[in-house]
């Protein structure tokens, strides 16, 4: 079965506290390299290096992936929640401990929950949500809006863009209107890209490859393009 999101109004009774997520970073492994520099490190098209203190990043190769700026100076970028940690908080993370909203917020095990971006396009971002912001790259707007929808689903967190249960609209304040491509991927849990994804996966033989499961068609070219070496997706 596709994910399903939950749908529920934004709860804005309880304040965002930043502090209420932890410390911005931490070196969750003890090797030096907090969780800015492991996700550096993690997308850097070419080895890194580091500053005179062996644990902050200096250099590499990053290429933006919701606006494809590339740039090899680590000060260049700052490191995205792709779901902004006011809107998680706004969403259902008000009720979590705090060791549950500090393993979301420094959480490496989705590769799209934390993202190397230019610092003004991250800026420009802010806390808002897919209807309200779209990456500038509009060839990323598919794995953005579809990688939103599955942190929600995995971290059990609401969304709030349908109006009611009829995914034909979405909520603009105070009207009714069609929702555009990236709003349709997100507000419709995912449903009918699954489908066109077992399509896909089908014509390729990938039907019961795990890491396709609940994978919008357009995110298979990228995540065989990263994982290219990896067994987990052998051909």
């Amino acid at each position: 079965m596709p994910p399903e999101l939950t749908v529920a109004a934004p709860n804005t009774t309880a304040p965002y506290v930043r502090a209420a997520f932890g410390p911005d970073w931490i070196d969750a492994d003890h090797d030096c390299h907090d969780t800015r520099a492991e996700v550096l490190v993690a997308e850097t098209a070419t080895p890194v290096t580091f500053n005179a203190n062996g644990c902050t990043v200096a250099t590499g190769r990053w290429i933006d992936p919701w606006g494809g700026y590339t740039s090899t100076l680590a000060s260049d970028f700052q490191i995205d929640h792709l779901v902004p940690l006011a809107d998680a908080w706004r969403s259902g993370a008000w009720a979590w401990t705090d060791q549950q909203r500090e393993a979301f917020a420094q959480n490496l095990s989705n590769r799209d929950e934390l993202n190397a971006v230019k610092g003004s396009l991250n800026t420009a971002k802010s806390d808002s949500k897919p209807d309200q912001w779209k990456p500038p790259l509009t060839t990323a707007w598919c794995r953005y809006a579809a990688s939103w929808a599955r942190i929600k689903h995995d971290w059990n967190l609401t969304v709030s863009e349908i109006l009611g249960h009829d995914r034909q609209y979405v909520v603009d304040p105070g009207r009714r209107r069609r929702p555009n491509r990236l709003e349709a991927v997100l507000v419709g849990g995912l449903a009918d890209l699954v489908r066109e994804l077992k399509v896909v996966a089908d014509k390729v033989g990938r039907i019961n490859d795990k890491r396709l499961q609940g994978v919008a068609p357009c995110e298979i070219k990228h995540l065989r393009e990263v994982d290219r070496d990896s067994p987990d997706l052998a051909r």
